[in-house]
């Protein structure tokens, strides 16, 4: 009986090395493409927000409202339609014709370079390769759980019991490094934390160059 229920426990230590190797293979090859095509085509991407913002100054100085059209025209098919924060940098182009004025194309300026901000430091964390704290510690908690069930399944709580607390406790050591080396700054909001576990790039929001 206790031989095959180590056979079990062997076996499924098995699957679970094969399958967190494979994962680690794919999340490789991904991060190979990302970097030799989706990298290159945001850069591009970016240069041509920049060139509109240029675009946006010389009509800006030259009153011209047609000009503005042809750059809201150009920038509708560069953003996220269903982003809010997208949606306010074409709001903010549109009310430049309106009143002419300095502040209006100062927002519509200032709304580009947060999105470029937010952009860049994606790029930045796609294309390293390293494994952050957050990621460690979700890894070490979902295995935990894994042998947890496993343990109840199979009626092997006594031979998995030390794997299964030191899952957990490497999770709570990777999630206190992380909370240490790199919390999410400011004023904690769901949209921030759940980024942060993610390991995603948070995008701050806009504010008036008055009130940052």
């Amino acid at each position: 009986m206790v031989s095959g229920e180590i056979l079990i426990a062997l076996l499924g230590s098995a699957v679970a090395a094969s399958l967190i190797t494979a994962l680690f293979a794919k999340a490789q090859s991904d991060k190979s493409a990302v970097v030799d095509n989706i990298i290159k085509e945001r850069k591009a991407w970016r240069d041509k927000l920049r060139a509109l913002v240029s675009e946006t100054e010389s009509a800006f100085e030259a009153r011209n409202s047609n000009s503005v059209a042809s750059i809201e025209a150009q920038l509708v098919v560069l953003l996220n339609p269903y982003d809010k924060d997208d949606l306010d940098i074409i709001r903010a182009l549109k009310q430049i014709p309106g009143s002419w004025e300095q502040a209006s194309f100062q927002e519509f300026m200032d709304r580009v370079a947060y999105l470029l901000k937010h952009d860049w430091e994606r790029v930045k964390q796609e294309s390293t390769t390293r494994i952050s704290p957050q990621t460690l510690a979700l890894a070490s908690f979902v295995f935990g759980l894994i042998i947890f069930f496993t343990a109840l399944v199979f009626d092997l709580g006594a031979e998995l019991l030390i794997a299964r607390h030191l899952a957990f406790w490497l999770s709570g050591v990777f999630i206190t490094v992380a909370v240490v080396s790199n919390r999410p700054r400011g004023k904690f909001t769901a949209k921030k934390i759940l980024c942060w576990i993610a390991n995603e790039p948070y995008r701050e929001p806009y504010k008036d160059r008055d009130k940052r």
